[in-house]
């Protein structure tokens, strides 16, 4: 987990600047900008999934 932190952080420090500003005139939710790992288990498999904010515009 600590490679996608290492990774995303520069990105993630702007992403909060912009969220503040967001969050004072309009109704938005606080949740959590750093990365995050969910994982899936099922009888044969298991899944990780690896979720992460990222500039729209560049994707």
């Amino acid at each position: 987990m600590e490679k996608p932190k290492e990774v995303l952080a520069d990105y993630r420090k702007g992403a909060k600047l912009k969220r503040e500003e967001m969050v004072g005139p309009y109704y938005i939710d606080k949740a959590t900008l750093d990365p995050t790992i969910a994982v899936r288990l099922t009888a044969n498999w298991i899944s990780l999934n690896l979720r992460y904010i990222n500039d729209y515009k560049l994707s």
